[in-house]
């Protein structure tokens, strides 16, 4: 992962020490400030690792499922963004100029931020989305 694909408010793991959920604060050269529900610090970009995206965060994010040929489609609540699961694991989003696969939450976020206007993940729901991560 680069800090070129981050930005502000982005969810990471956070993996020096214990792996946490943390919330990206600032990105300065190769260093991310970061947040957890239990600590305030900054870290190395080498510290941190992308939240995978699964159907279950989708839902957590207030994506709702639509009935799809051959795939899994689920839509923002705003309407403006759809993601399609396909049979091998792949995630795309749909609807831009092109389909783009998503690996992790923060390249999800990013991307209905560029389309919306707005954050994905608001101040309400920081830690309460269902991220699930085998240590």
């Amino acid at each position: 992962m680069e800090t070129t694909a981050l930005r502000i408010n982005n969810r990471l793991y956070i993996t020096s020490g214990i792996t946490e959920l943390c919330e990206v604060r600032y990105i300065e050269n190769s260093f991310l400030g970061y947040e957890t529900q239990h600590r305030i610090g900054d870290a190395h970009i080498s510290c941190f690792e992308g939240i995978p995206l699964t159907e279950q965060l989708l839902i957590d994010l207030k994506f709702v499922e639509i009935e799809f040929i051959l795939t899994k489609r689920y839509e923002s609540s705003c309407g403006k963004m759809l993601i399609y699961i396909m049979p091998d694991g792949g995630v795309f989003a749909n609807g831009v100029i092109s389909d783009i696969r998503l690996d992790s939450l923060h390249q999800l976020q990013n991307l209905y931020f560029t389309i919306t206007g707005e954050e994905l993940i608001n101040k309400t729901i920081k830690y309460e989305i269902s991220i699930n991560k085998s240590i």
